[in-house]
């Protein structure tokens, strides 16, 4: 499904928030949290439940990095995620996993990490963004759409993408990730992958208009049941008219379903908030 930047958070809070339901109900954590995660606030009003649908189900997760940088060089991503998500929510440091760059056995890292989502039940809500190649975490043009977490060379086109964080220094990017596969993000029960702006726009009409190509490794996503596509106006110019026309207007039901679950709510709070406390 096709649905437009502008429906973001509402979309992420419908799909957390269905998770946080049945995990919630299962862990018997108390309804304080899950109120919590439907506020449609900035990330501190509802980083906290957020981080039980993920944890519960499987410790957060960073999916792809670049080896070879230390943990606190400022454009590795293990500082990236702390400094822009991490450090914003309750979260344990023993309950984020992020692949090792700098392991012994950087095979053996991959390897293990396969292991701990598999422990951990599986990856119930995958989201993540694509290049203009279309390659989503670090699959490059040509991987395997049935691919494992693994070490991977990165194309030219990354290596110079990537050189903006380096001073325009291309000796200085790395020519190597660790990233999750194809067909471990396939496994995930839902997906959500972002996709904006015009240098976007042909990856977007591969990925949904044209056939599964592991050239282009978000076609993938086509043969899963629960994908999302999210995108703004931009991102849609390759399409076709009667495609986008389409997808609008199954955004329009959307909304006519979802307006009156959010009028229901907005009520309830104000009911709740009216109610004097007991005296006698």
């Amino acid at each position: 499904m096709l649905i437009w930047a502008c429906v973001l958070q509402e979309l992420i809070l419908i799909l957390v928030f269905r998770e946080i339901k049945t995990t919630l109900k299962a862990e018997g954590v108390t309804r304080d949290r899950e109120s919590s995660a439907v506020s449609p606030k900035p990330l501190q009003g509802y980083g906290s439940a957020l981080l039980w649908v993920i944890l519960l189900q499987l410790p957060s997760v960073l999916c792809a990095l670049l080896p070879g940088l230390p943990r606190d060089h400022p454009e590795s991503y293990h500082s990236f995620m702390w400094n822009n998500f991490f450090k914003h929510i309750d979260i344990s440091p023993e309950n984020v996993h992020i692949l090792d760059g700098n392991a012994p056995d950087l095979q053996a890292e991959c390897d293990a990490f396969e292991e701990k989502i598999k422990a951990a039940g599986g990856i119930e809500l995958f989201v993540g963004g694509i290049g203009p190649d279309g390659h989503i975490a670090f699959n490059e043009p040509g991987s395997s759409l049935v691919s494992r977490t693994r070490v991977k060379t990165l194309a030219m086109d990354t290596i110079l993408a990537n050189a903006r964080f380096f001073d325009g220094d291309l000796s200085k990017v790395p020519t190597m990730a660790l990233t999750v596969g194809v067909g471990t993000v396939m496994d995930a029960r839902e997906v959500m992958i972002l996709i904006t702006g015009a240098h976007k726009a042909f990856a977007l009409y591969k990925a949904i208009e044209d056939g599964v190509n592991h050239m282009w490794t978000v076609s993938a996503f086509q043969q899963h049941p629960n994908t999302v596509f999210v995108c703004d106006e931009d991102a849609t110019l390759e399409l076709r008219v009667k495609t986008v026309k389409y997808f609008k207007g199954l955004m329009l039901v959307h909304n006519k379903l979802v307006e009156p679950l959010y009028s229901m709510k907005e009520m309830g709070a104000e009911r709740s908030q009216s109610k004097k406390p007991y005296s006698d």
